[in-house]
């Protein structure tokens, strides 16, 4: 019998560096890869980020691009761009959203 592949996609997932994030989906993932026809992958893109401390999630660049997981499925983690932070903007959309 073949097995079937699950492919997730996670923002918000638990790595190495910081286990805390969104439990729920590392969960989630555990219980269908208990199953023993099912191959589990997971996709955690991560912002692109340079490996100085000074700097806020600077271990996203420290991450391997593929790791395996302590429960035996694989996790990804393709880098993306993320050129201006959000939070530069928060005080233009409080702005924006008062407006009539």
């Amino acid at each position: 019998m073949k097995s079937i592949k699950v492919l997730t996609v996670a923002s918000n997932f638990p790595d190495i560096y910081y286990p805390t994030i969104a439990p729920w989906s590392k969960l989630q993932v555990d219980a269908i890869q208990k199953y023993t026809d099912v191959d589990v992958e997971v996709i955690v893109p991560r912002p692109y980020s340079i490996p100085w401390s000074l700097l806020p999630y600077y271990k996203f660049a420290l991450l391997p691009i593929r790791t395996m997981s302590d429960t035996g499925y694989y996790m990804h983690f393709p880098r993306f761009p993320w050129l201006i932070p959000k939070k530069l903007f928060f005080s233009e959309i409080g702005r924006a959203s008062c407006r009539e």
